[in-house]
């Protein structure tokens, strides 16, 4: 499911899937090359550096909702959004990308209340434990209000 989904995202704030196979092993994965796919985790985590420059973060933060936005409204929940998700793409003479990375435990928009609202049905707790939003406590949870 996580190369059909990313395969299926086109976006500039999403890392492009170009191509997949799979053999009785593995899974082989063509993706977009990142120039500095580390950057937020090194810097951040690692170094424990702070990004002081204000405009250099609303850009990040723009970029990574617009991504966030595009996945919501082909109906996928990506679950997993965490610095080691989020890669920063550099080429010269352009202004540095975020991207998304990682749909491996996405859910995709599959339950509609009686008024009509699409949600996630969470069937069992998954993502990075740091992470987890609080009300997401235990399996089988339905995620409300999903705007897309």
């Amino acid at each position: 499911q996580e190369c059909a989904i990313q395969e299926y995202l086109k976006h500039q704030n999403i890392v492009a899937l170009y191509e997949y196979c799979e053999t009785d092993d593995e899974i082989i994965i063509y993706m977009e090359k990142i120039s500095d796919c580390n950057y937020f985790e090194v810097k951040l985590c690692e170094r424990k550096r702070e990004i002081k420059n204000e405009d250099k973060i609303r850009r990040y933060v723009k970029q990574i909702l617009v991504g966030l936005s595009e996945i919501h409204r082909n109906g996928i929940i990506h679950a997993d959004l965490k610095l080691d998700n989020l890669l920063l793409h550099r080429e010269e003479g352009k202004d540095p990308v975020v991207k998304i990375c990682d749909f491996g435990i996405s859910q995709t928009i599959n339950v509609v209340d009686e008024d009509g609202v699409a949600k996630a049905l969470m069937k069992l707790r998954s993502g990075t434990a740091a992470y987890i939003a609080p009300e997401i406590k235990g399996n089988n949870k339905l995620v409300n209000d999903i705007k897309y």
